[in-house]
């Protein structure tokens, strides 16, 4: 949360600006001080991002305390209040890098208007920085993928696309370390790798293949490339520790060439197979399988939208393939999937959809993702032209799924007519007309509704802050949320929790 603290000289303004809705609005409000001299030691040790300030104070005034500030905490974004014969004086607020000036007398709406100004930069500030700290661009996942499959073996090839986006490699010695983190870590999203992408030495780390972490170290000396290499080990497992996760990782061998990271690379991960091959093969329940995602699809989906559907959920599993015991354990699950959706349906068959003694062959046979994407295709066929056989509404499934898809998704702020059709593989006039014939709302009524129930719910039982829930069920403008809530609950979101406490 943005944090702010106060400088105001008029007991009755310090009042009146402390007692804002901070908290409805975002802000912690880390205190206050009458002047200047009592301002300075709290803000230095508190170290607010937004400092509000008068800039007529006794002792020390606004802009001197302004430029005392920023030369400790030079990120700080600093906000004037100036009274009509100071305005000129406020101007010299400029060379300091003030961000806003406000003029006397100033409403709570003004202060408001021009802290959530300023919090926006700070947020889109931080947000910059985060990317740019993690190197999670582009460019860098296009030079990795191309340093360690081997399509970059020119030596001045690699030093010159790597100091185009600010990598150097000078050193003589290079070694490739390689972290997996178990897929049942539940630990498979971006932001959560971040934890692992800054260690406490100086190696560069790379998401790769949206499974691994790899680390490229690099030294002069063989036996601190050693070291280095062993208390990156020793950082990962205390982490891993720390959130209860399951780790492996291998090094590679050390390489004196450039050109030769791939093989460093390549040695470390025909360790880590050789080496956790009897886990690889054991640990089915590390395989992100979901077979209700299956039985839904089956349920509501379309003959035509079954390779749209599989594209979207291939990727998860298809690694798995490479393990023949991975791959009867997949063959296997969604057999009995779709068999169970049969005998959902009620429908008994006088052949069966497939002889499961077949199914070690087909296993056998099938050890591409090709073939098992026309397993899958032709299977899914089959039950569902059974099942719309006793069933010729098509547009209900439609609009259920559309319906069921907003229920999970309604805290995405882009969430939308044409993300929602895009999702389940139609078109957004065809779902808009749909949607307002069978679930009886149009489209953009039934979201707002199910976030607004969502934040009722939240309002009640939580004691997050009126932005944090706005954010929570899809929303970015506070205001646009109160506003909203008001309109179909007829309080606004702070009387409403006022009401449930």
């Amino acid at each position: 949360m943005i944090s702010l603290f106060l400088v105001e000289d008029e007991k009755i303004s310090r009042e009146g600006i402390r007692n804002i809705a901070w908290k409805e609005n975002g802000i912690l409000y880390l205190g206050d001080a009458p002047d200047g001299d009592i301002a300075l030691p709290q803000i230095l040790e508190k170290k607010p991002d937004i400092l509000l300030t008068d800039i007529k104070m006794p002792f020390i005034n606004g802009l001197q305390l302004s430029q005392l500030v920023k030369e400790k905490l030079p990120d700080i974004k600093i906000i004037l209040l100036s009274g009509y014969n100071e305005f000129d004086y406020a101007k010299q607020a400029i060379s300091i890098g003030i961000n806003e000036y406000l003029l006397k007398p100033v409403s709570s709406t003004d202060i408001l208007n021009s802290v959530n100004k300023v919090k926006k930069e700070i947020e889109t500030l931080r947000q910059k920085k985060r990317e740019e700290e993690y190197g999670l661009t582009i460019q860098h996942q296009l030079f990795l993928n191309a340093l360690f499959s081997g399509y970059l073996l020119d030596t001045s090839d690699i030093i010159r696309y790597a100091e185009k986006i600010n990598i150097h490699l000078y050193s003589q010695l290079y070694q490739v370390l390689i972290l997996h983190i178990a897929a049942d870590s539940g630990f498979l999203m971006l932001d959560k790798y971040r934890t692992f992408l800054m260690p406490p030495i100086a190696v560069l780390a790379f998401i790769y293949n949206n499974s691994e972490i790899i680390y490229l170290l690099q030294s002069d000396n063989s036996d601190q490339l050693t070291a280095m290499c062993s208390d990156l080990e020793n950082w990962i497992k205390n982490q891993a520790t720390i959130q209860n996760l399951r780790v492996n990782f291998q090094r590679g061998t050390i390489v004196r060439r450039i050109s030769d990271i791939t093989k460093s690379y390549n040695s470390a991960k025909t360790s880590f197979i050789s080496e956790n091959k009897e886990q690889l093969t054991s640990s089915l329940t590390s395989i992100p399988f979901k077979r209700e995602d299956l039985l839904e699809f089956l349920r509501i989906g379309k003959i035509s939208t079954i390779e749209c559907f599989w594209e979207y959920y291939i990727p998860t599993i298809s690694q798995a393939l490479n393990s023949i015991i991975y791959r009867y354990y997949l063959y296997t699950e969604i057999f009995f999937t779709a068999a169970h959706f049969v005998e959902e349906m009620g429908i008994n068959l006088s052949t069966p959809l497939i002889n499961i003694d077949q199914l070690k062959d087909i296993v056998l046979q099938n050890d591409s993702i090709e073939k098992f994407n026309n397993f899958v295709y032709n299977l899914f066929s089959q039950v569902m032209t059974l099942r719309d056989e006793i069933s010729t509404e098509h547009s209900i499934p439609i609009a259920m799924q559309a319906k069921r898809y907003i229920d999970n998704n309604y805290a995405n702020p882009d969430l939308s007519l044409s993300s929602v059709a895009n999702a389940i593989c139609t078109s957004p006039n065809y779902l808009s007309t749909v949607f307002k014939e069978k679930i009886g709302t149009n489209f953009s009524e039934y979201l707002t509704e199910v976030r607004i129930r969502q934040a009722e719910k939240l309002l009640a039982t939580t004691d997050l802050s009126i932005s944090e829930i706005a954010l929570r069920v899809g929303y970015q403008n506070i205001n646009y949320f109160s506003m909203t809530f008001k309109k179909v609950t007829g309080n606004s979101p702070s009387k409403y929790q006022r009401k449930k406490v």
